[in-house]
């Protein structure tokens, strides 16, 4: 779910910072790669092994995802996004919303 607006991110930071177009095409095809490799990587897990190794790597490919997740948002935006003393209500508003919106369809889908 949160590929199109990573790419959207991606995009926008491209254009605001002026990235010439070779260096923007070969960061895209790189960003555009990683999750079918991703997945080929996980099958491949995912065949080679069973049963309790199958787990044991399945719930260590979630942590080091998951893990990933929480440091960006937290390192990378969150402190960012709150630095200012501006829109401090919505901004946290927005960041529980979208909190809640992820969790439920992680949890449904």
């Amino acid at each position: 779910c949160h590929k199109l607006f990573a790419g959207f991110a991606l995009g926008m930071s491209f254009r605001q910072n002026s990235v010439d177009l070779r260096s923007a095409t070969a960061a895209i095809l790189t960003f555009s790669s990683m999750t079918p490799l991703g997945v080929s990587i996980g099958f491949l897990a995912s065949y080679l092994t069973a049963g309790q190794i199958q787990l044991m790597l399945s719930l260590a490919f979630k942590g080091i995802a998951a893990g990933t997740f929480i440091y960006v948002s937290v390192v990378e935006i969150l402190l960012e996004e709150f630095e200012g003393k501006d829109d401090k209500m919505e901004k946290l508003a927005g960041f529980l919303v979208g909190n809640v919106a992820m969790t439920l369809l992680g949890y449904y889908v």
